[in-house]
């Protein structure tokens, strides 16, 4: 048997303050990572950022305590959304 190869969709996203980022989406392994954080929100929303980006921890610490909250929030949305998590109930695509 073989495994097929799944790669993380990708996409360039603009965000409320008019800047944009190209973005992936996370690996199951990566969503259950984030999900292990439940419930500090900002540690779960730092980890996202990092994997989305394959950023280090101190990048994503740096832009994390300088960015605008709206920026943040659209972000998290936009990772939430290409790694398939919070999909309707009923829907199959891959969410934790």
């Amino acid at each position: 048997m073989t495994l097929p190869i799944s790669v993380c969709p990708t996409a360039e996203v603009k965000l409320p303050s008019g800047a944009t980022a190209c973005i992936r989406g996370l690996s199951r392994a990566q969503a259950l990572r984030c999900k292990a954080e439940m419930p500090d929100v900002e540690k779960v929303e730092k980890l996202s950022i990092q994997y989305a980006f394959d950023a280090t921890e101190p990048e994503v610490e740096t832009w994390y305590e300088n960015a605008r909250n709206d920026d943040v929030a659209a972000l998290i949305d936009h990772i939430a959304h290409l790694s398939g998590l919070g999909v309707e109930e009923g829907k199959d695509e891959g969410g934790v």
